[in-house]
């Protein structure tokens, strides 16, 4: 049988679970939060990130499901995981959105799973189901010791409010606009109100397909933007 976890960033149920859904009238859009479901990309569900999908939110309200620390990190990757007793990790090194997979499938692989990597991003080992319960548990662990960077799923600050707003300005809107879906960014003040009120990251996008936000770099913000550095 073939385990294929779901993203970890996200994309991530930022909030509890970390995971950005991506469905009709809800494209998905992750930053590197993240946030992680299972098996694909820890920075999808954890959008650990700080990132909910376009037309979505992330948390009822802000601070209630917020991945701020480390602890808060792993204790995602447990729920995601199913582990109601999950067992002591240390962390190794944070990485960034395109480290995770590597990381976790040669993790994997030394703990006795021949995990590999898949076209998606994530990854996938073939196991008996009656290794099912200890292949999620050293899921759980690998994901645990090579957390995203903080930056990548924290709530963003406001440093980095105006940083994606200016992404979506300049990059993103003229895009969509390109590709025949216009949509009119709202002001800094209205963006930085709605994010800091429910964390969403693109509430004013509702029907975008697939390809043309992954076109347009919006099916997830790059690590760059969201760690202020300069773009590639």
């Amino acid at each position: 049988m073939r385990d294929r976890p779901a993203s970890l960033v996200a994309t991530v149920v930022l909030g509890a679970a970390l995971a950005v859904g991506c469905s009709a009238g809800e494209p998905g859009l992750d930053a590197g939060t993240s946030s992680p479901q299972a098996g694909s990309s820890a920075s999808q569900a954890a959008s650990p990130t700080g990132t909910a999908a376009p037309g979505s939110s992330t948390s009822s309200s802000p601070g209630q499901g917020d991945i701020e620390t480390y602890e808060d990190y792993a204790a995602m990757l447990a729920l995601m995981y199913n582990l109601d007793d999950p067992p002591p990790v240390t962390p190794v090194r944070e990485v960034r959105t395109g480290e995770l997979t590597e990381a976790v499938v040669a993790c994997l692989n030394d703990a006795g799973f021949p995990a590999e990597a898949d076209a998606g991003g994530g990854w996938g080992a073939e196991i008996p189901s009656e290794q099912q319960e200890a292949y999620l548990e050293a899921e759980y662990v690998c994901s645990a010791q090579y957390p995203l960077l903080p930056e990548l799923y924290r709530p963003w600050d406001d440093a980095t409010i105006e940083r994606v707003h200016a992404y979506l300005t300049d990059d993103v809107m003229p895009c969509f606009a390109e590709a025949g879906y216009p949509y009119e960014l709202p002001t800094l003040q209205t963006y930085k109100a709605r994010y800091l009120q429910d964390r969403s990251s693109m509430p004013f996008v509702t029907e975008v397909p697939a390809d043309v936000l992954a076109a347009c770099g919006a099916n997830g913000f790059p690590d760059w933007l969201l760690l202020g550095e300069d773009p590639p």
